[in-house]
């Protein structure tokens, strides 16, 4: 009677393994079919499905939906996944410069939105005889033959200037200069209409359509910005000349306004 008992326990386990060995071989199927299935659908989609049949481009009031289609390298046909926004913005913005943003919308099952949105003049360079614009995000825009209206400019002697790409400085102390007058100023909310930082040790800067603030170097610079928005609010109305800092320090905090003569 034992043995039986021993016999029935032993064969009831090992269906109990092989039920489970099934289950696990079964699982084991299933989810290389799901893998399988989801590669040949990821591989479709790549390839073979969702073509481009509608592309719709809005946004740029500077160019044409035309010229942007031209140049963006989409074509219709083109797979709707496959086609990078970022690649897109590349592309733009070395032959229309003005494009600053690219943003993609993709409806299914066919149909690719793009809106472009454009750069704004933020300063104007000199370099030699010629101007170029160039975005808030150091984005060169166009060369021009005169100043910009409405935007500051920026008189530097080393910076590399090619309209579709970003202004390169060759001396990173020059860059810094410019970036830290531009802060300070916009910091005392003081209107700029020109910096020059051309030579380093006569640091200067055009100053609400009527001073010309001559810094000096950098030696506290951010402090000679705030004596200066000191000065332009006293400095009586329709006054306009030289306002000198270049000697100001923590210990000697004078500078000099030098009225223009015509006044």
């Amino acid at each position: 009677m034992k043995n039986i008992d021993y016999t029935d326990e032993f064969l009831r386990k090992r269906k109990e393994r092989q039920r489970k060995i099934r289950k696990r071989r079964l699982i084991a199927w299933f989810i290389f079919f799901i893998i399988v299935s989801l590669t040949v659908g990821v591989i479709l989609s790549l390839t073979v499905l969702f073509p481009i049949k509608n592309l719709q481009i809005s946004g740029s009031k500077i160019y044409s939906p035309e010229q942007i289609t031209d140049v963006s390298g989409i074509d219709l046909g083109d797979n709707l996944f496959t086609v990078s926004s970022k690649d897109t913005l590349n592309k733009l913005k070395a032959k229309l410069p003005f494009i600053e943003t690219v943003k993609f919308k993709r409806i299914l099952p066919d149909t690719l939105k793009v809106t472009v949105s454009d750069a704004k003049k933020y300063a104007c360079y000199k370099s030699g005889d010629k101007y170029y614009t160039v975005s808030a995000e150091g984005w060169v825009l166009e060369e021009i033959s005169e100043p910009s209206e409405n935007v500051f400019l920026i008189i530097s002697k080393d910076v590399k200037l090619t309209v579709g790409k970003a202004l390169q400085y060759k001396n990173e102390n020059e860059k810094q200069k410019t970036e830290q007058i531009i802060e300070y100023l916009n910091a005392q909310k003081i209107s700029i209409d020109y910096i020059d930082v051309s030579d380093d040790i006569d640091l200067k800067a055009g100053v609400e359509g009527r001073f010309i603030a001559e810094f000096g170097t950098d030696s506290y610079l951010e402090a000679k910005i705030k004596h200066l928005k000191s000065m332009t609010e006293t400095i009586e109305e329709g006054k306009s000349g030289r306002i000198v800092l270049s000697m100001w320090n923590p210990q000697n905090r004078q500078c000099t306004f030098v009225q223009n003569n015509k006044n």
